[in-house]
C-alpha cells in the first residue's frame, strides 16, 4: 500500500458524535491535499462511505504534512492533537471505531457490516440550528444509554464538520478539488467533554454548545456536526452520529449541571464552571455555606472547613432546573483563625482593619464574595455600611519535582523545529510552574509558552538561554485544569536537545501531571526537570467587621429626600423608585446587601415628571439591603428588604 509517511509527527486535533439505538460506525481518515497516495485512494473510499450513509458517519482530519493544504492552516492545532491521538505517522490513514485500519484500502463493506451489527451501548440525539443572523451555531447532543457498561475514560466529542468544499482549483499539489466531511472545529476542544465511567440503562447527558461559527468556513449550508463518545483508555468508539441539516430550535427548560476546578482544597478558593445545557440565561447558585451568586462562572471562597452541598439553578424562556451535588466540596484547611481587631465609626468612611497570624504566614483579605482586596497585616477600606471582610493566613507549599529528571533516555539529538513541538501536561491543584531545566547548542533568546487546551497562550516568557545544561525559571502560575501544552513560540532559532527513544508517560508530582508529547508516545521534549510549588494553603478565614454605629445593621439613613420614593417595601419581585430630578440631571444607582456587596447599578435621567426605576430583586436572597442614589449635589439612601 502507497503511503506518505511524517518523520518526526504533528500538533493537536478534532472529535464528534450523533444518535440512534442501532450502531452508527465512526469511520476517520487522516488526508492531505498535496498527498499523491490520498488522491489515489479517496474516490474508492469515498464511494464506500456514500454507499454506507445508513451505517456509518465519517470525518476528515487535513493533515499539516506532507504539503500545502489550506483547510489544515485554518485550524491546524485540533487536527495535530487527534494526530498525536492516534501516533499517525503516514496518510492516508484510515480509522475504524477507534481501530486503526492504516490505509483506507483496508476498509471494505463487510468491514462495515461486521462493525455496525456490533451492539452498541448508547444512543445520540443530536440536533444544530443558527441564530438568526446566521453567524452563530446551537448544538445540541443527549447520549442515553441503553445497556449497562463501565469504561476507563470516556469522551463525548463534537465537531463541526463541512460535508463537501468544492475548489475551482486543485489546492494542493495532488490534484484533488473536492473533499468531503473536513473536520473545522471541535467543542469545546479536541478533548471534549468527560462523562461518567460507569452507565445503566436510561441514564442520560446532555450537552449544548452556542458558538460563532468559524470565519474560514467556505459555505455555512454545507455545515454539519458529528458525535461519537470514545474511551480513551483503549480508544474504542461506543457510539457515533450526524446532524446533517440544521433542526427548529428545540424549545426546551436547561437542564442545570456544573463543575469545579478543584472539589478538594486546602485554600477554599474554588472556581466553579457552569456546564448546563439547552443554553441557560441566568444562574442561580448556593455554595451551602450561606452564600450565593447570580454570576455565571463565580468564583467563592470558603471560610470554614467542611462538607459542602452545591446547587445550581438554571433558567431560560422555556423553563428552570436544578442541579445539586451532595457533599462535593470538601475543604480541608490548616490551622487556626488568625487574631483581628475590628473598627467602628459614624457615617461612610475609612475604617482601620488589622490582624495577626499565629503560624508566621501572610495575610489575604477578602470581601464576603471571595474577591481578594488586600493582603498584609492591616487592611483601611472606604465602606458605605458596616461591611464584613474575611481574612485567612497564607501557608507556603514546598517544591516539588515533576517530568523527566533529566536527558539521560538513550536515543536523542538537538531540535530545530522545535516551533512546533512540546509536551502536554495536566493540573491537578492551583500551582506555579517556577522552573525547568533546558540543554541548548548555542546561546539565544527563547520564548517559552504554556497553551491551554483550546490553543490559547495563557502564559508567556523570553528567557536567554545559555549553551549546555540550564535552570531556566519561569514563575507561571497556572490554574487547575487539563491538556495543557508548553513549547516554544514561533521564531526561535536556538536548537534545544529532545529525547527520541524511551520516553514513558506520565511523569507526576501530584499537582502536575506531564501526560505525553504532540509527536511520538517514545519522546519527550526539551523541558527537563520541572519545579512546581503548589498554591498557598490556608487557615480558616477570621470574620472582620468595619462597623457604622450611627445606623441600623449594613444601613447609612442620612438625609432622605421627601420627594424619594420606593414601593413597595418589602417588595418581592420588582422595587420602584421615584425621585423629582431636574430634566438636565442624571442620578447614579445603587443597591448594596448588608455585606456591603455592590448587587444592582443603574441610573436615573430627569424629566417634567418624576423620573422612575425598576429594580429587579427577585433572585435576590431575602434580607436588608442599601439603596444609594447620587445625584450629584446630594447623596441619597434608603432601606429596602426583599
Amino acid at each position: 500500500m502507497n503511503k506518505l509517511f511524517l518523520a518526526t509527527t504533528a500538533l493537536l486535533s478534532g472529535y464528534m458524535l450523533q444518535a440512534q439505538s442501532q450502531r452508527l460506525v465512526f469511520m476517520e481518515e487522516f488526508t492531505q491535499a498535496s498527498c499523491g497516495p490520498c488522491a489515489a485512494a479517496n474516490p474508492t473510499f469515498n464511494a464506500l462511505l456514500a454507499a454506507n450513509t445508513s451505517k456509518a458517519v465519517s470525518i476528515k482530519y487535513q493533515t499539516s504534512w506532507p504539503g500545502v493544504d489550506p483547510m489544515n492552516a485554518q485550524n491546524p492545532a485540533e487536527v495535530a492533537k487527534r494526530v498525536a491521538y492516534y501516533n499517525v505517522t503516514g496518510v492516508p490513514d484510515a480509522i475504524m471505531d477507534g481501530a486503526d485500519y492504516s490505509s483506507p484500502q483496508n476498509v471494505v463493506q463487510s468491514t462495515i457490516d461486521n462493525e455496525y451489527a456490533v451492539t452498541s451501548p448508547f444512543t445520540i440525539q443530536l440536533n444544530h440550528w443558527f441564530n438568526g443572523a446566521n453567524d452563530s451555531i446551537y448544538i445540541n447532543c443527549i447520549l442515553t444509554c441503553t445497556q449497562n457498561i463501565s469504561m476507563t475514560d470516556p469522551r463525548v466529542r463534537i465537531a463541526m464538520v463541512e460535508k463537501t468544499i468544492n475548489f475551482t482549483s486543485a489546492p494542493g499539489s495532488n490534484g484533488e478539488t473536492v473533499f468531503y466531511n473536513v473536520m473545522r472545529k471541535m467543542y469545546p476542544t479536541a478533548n471534549g467533554t468527560g462523562v461518567a465511567t460507569n452507565w445503566t440503562v436510561g441514564q442520560s447527558k446532555t450537552i449544548s454548545f452556542n458558538v460563532a461559527i468559524p470565519s474560514y468556513i467556505y459555505s455555512k449550508p454545507q455545515i454539519g456536526v458529528v458525535a461519537w463518545i470514545q474511551d480513551d483508555g483503549d480508544k474504542s468508539v461506543q457510539q457515533a452520529g450526524l446532524s446533517a441539516a440544521p433542526s427548529a430550535p428545540l424549545a426546551m427548560p436547561p437542564i442545570a449541571d456544573f463543575s469545579a476546578d478543584v472539589v478538594t482544597s486546602c485554600d477554599g478558593l474554588i472556581n466553579f464552571s457552569d456546564q448546563s445545557a439547552l443554553f441557560p440565561t441566568s444562574w442561580m447558585w448556593d455554595f451551602g455555606d450561606g452564600t450565593t451568586s447570580i454570576v455565571r462562572n463565580p468564583n467563592h471562597k470558603y471560610n470554614a472547613n467542611g462538607l459542602y452541598t452545591v446547587k445550581l439553578t438554571a433558567t431560560n424562556g422555556n423553563g428552570n432546573n436544578l442541579a445539586t451535588k451532595t457533599t462535593y466540596i470538601n475543604v480541608n484547611m490548616a490551622g487556626s483563625p488568625p487574631n483581628t481587631v475590628n473598627d467602628v465609626r459614624c457615617g461612610a468612611g475609612v475604617v482601620n482593619l488589622s490582624a495577626t497570624p499565629l503560624s508566621g504566614g501572610t495575610l489575604n483579605w477578602y470581601n464576603a464574595s471571595g474577591t481578594l482586596v488586600n493582603t498584609g497585616l492591616s487592611y483601611s477600606p472606604n465602606i458605605a455600611i458596616t461591611t464584613n471582610y474575611y481574612v485567612a493566613e497564607m501557608m507556603q507549599n514546598p517544591l516539588t519535582n515533576t517530568g523527566r529528571a533529566d536527558s539521560a533516555l538513550g536515543g536523542g539529538g538537538f531540535f530545530t523545529a522545535n516551533t512546533v513541538h512540546g509536551l502536554y501536561f495536566d493540573v491537578a491543584k492551583p500551582c506555579t510552574l517556577v522552573s525547568v531545566v533546558t540543554y541548548a547548542n548555542s546561546t539565544g533568546n527563547r520564548t517559552i509558552q504554556v497553551l491551554d487546551a483550546i490553543g490559547t497562550v495563557i502564559q508567556s516568557a523570553v528567557v536567554n538561554i545559555p549553551t549546555g545544561m540550564s535552570t531556566v525559571t519561569l514563575n507561571f502560575p497556572l490554574p487547575a485544569g487539563t491538556g495543557y501544552f508548553i513549547k516554544i513560540a514561533t521564531g526561535s532559532t536556538v536548537a534545544l536537545y529532545r529525547n527520541n527513544a524511551n520516553a514513558s508517560y506520565p511523569y507526576s508530582s501530584g499537582v502536575v501531571t506531564v501526560t505525553g508529547n504532540d509527536a511520538n508516545p517514545l519522546y519527550y521534549y526539551f523541558f527537563y526537570d520541572w519545579k512546581v510549588r503548589q498554591n498557598p494553603c490556608a487557615s480558616p478565614s477570621a470574620l472582620v467587621t468595619g462597623t457604622d454605629s450611627c445606623a441600623g445593621v449594613g444601613v447609612n439613613s442620612i438625609s432622605i429626600n421627601n420627594s424619594l420614593s420606593v414601593f413597595p417595601n418589602p417588595v418581592t419581585d420588582v422595587a420602584n423608585v421615584e425621585l423629582a430630578l431636574p430634566e438636565s440631571a442624571v442620578a447614579a444607582v445603587s443597591l448594596y446587601n448588608v455585606n456591603g456587596e455592590l448587587v444592582f447599578k443603574g441610573e436615573m435621567k430627569g424629566n417634567s415628571l418624576k423620573a422612575k426605576l425598576a429594580i429587579p430583586v427577585g433572585a435576590l436572597n431575602t434580607g436588608m439591603y442599601l439603596l444609594k442614589i447620587e445625584t450629584g449635589s446630594a447623596t441619597l439612601f434608603s432601606k429596602l428588604v426583599k
